[in-house]
């Protein structure tokens, strides 16, 4: 069964529980919840139907000026499924980048951006 993988960067210009409630909304019916699997980084995680959905923010003691760069906040997908058309509805009409991209894994995460810009008004920035 073939790995799918999408990532992206958001901007982290609103509270991180208020992000992850953007993030539940692309996701319904299902619901990320607070977790403490990232360690010292706040997250928030949901796995269902063979996919797994994690948002993890900023470390608590890390501050913009710290970064020097606009704070972020990183939203990976991992899933695994038999063929397109079974991708979960709320990645939209996916289509894989290119097979076997990043480790094994065919990258989706151009088609989770727009899904995220489309349902939720959370914005993606750059890879860092």
């Amino acid at each position: 069964m073939p790995n799918y993988i999408a990532s992206v960067f958001l901007a982290a210009d609103r509270p991180f529980g208020l992000a992850a409630a953007e993030i539940n909304k692309l996701i319904a019916p299902h619901v990320m919840r607070v977790t403490d699997r990232f360690d010292e980084v706040p997250g928030y995680a949901a796995e269902f139907d063979d996919v797994k959905v994690e948002l993890q923010g900023m470390p608590a003691d890390v501050t913009a000026e710290d970064i020097g760069e606009e704070p972020i906040y990183y939203l990976n997908v991992r899933l695994e499924v038999n063929a397109p058309h079974e991708f979960p509805s709320w990645l939209g009409d996916a289509q894989p980048s290119a097979p076997e991209t990043r480790g094994g894994y065919i990258d989706l995460s151009a088609c989770l951006a727009r899904q995220v810009q489309k349902v939720t008004n959370l914005r993606c920035v750059d890879e860092r």
